[in-house]
C-alpha cells in the first residue's frame, strides 16, 4: 500500500464528487475484502491505496452487471409466463 492518496485527490484523479468518494469509502469499509485498502491516519486524514480503489470500482461494476443482467432474466422469464398463459386462453 504505497500509493495512497487523498480523498480530494481521488476526485481530481477520477472526476467524482467528493459525495461519490465518501460513499464508496463507506462501502469499503463495510467489505472485509476491501477495508485493508483504507487508512485512517488522523482525526479527518484519509489516505486511500490507489490500487484498492480502481480492484472497488471493479468489483462495484461487477455487481451492478450481476444485478442487471438478473434483471433481465427475471423480465423476460415474466414476458414469456405471461405470454404463455395468455395464449392458453385463446
Amino acid at each position: 500500500m504505497e500509493n495512497q492518496i487523498t480523498r480530494k485527490e481521488l476526485c481530481d484523479k477520477f472526476g467524482y464528487s467528493l459525495t461519490t468518494i465518501s460513499r464508496d469509502l463507506r462501502a469499503m469499509r463495510a467489505n472485509n475484502e476491501f477495508k485493508k485498502y483504507i487508512q485512517k491516519t488522523g482525526h479527518r486524514t484519509v489516505r486511500i491505496d490507489l490500487e484498492g480503489y480502481r480492484k472497488f470500482l471493479d468489483f462495484k461494476e461487477q455487481q451492478y452487471k450481476k444485478v442487471l443482467w438478473n434483471a433481465i432474466i427475471i423480465s423476460a422469464h415474466t414476458f414469456f409466463v405471461n405470454k404463455k398463459e395468455v395464449l392458453n386462453v385463446l
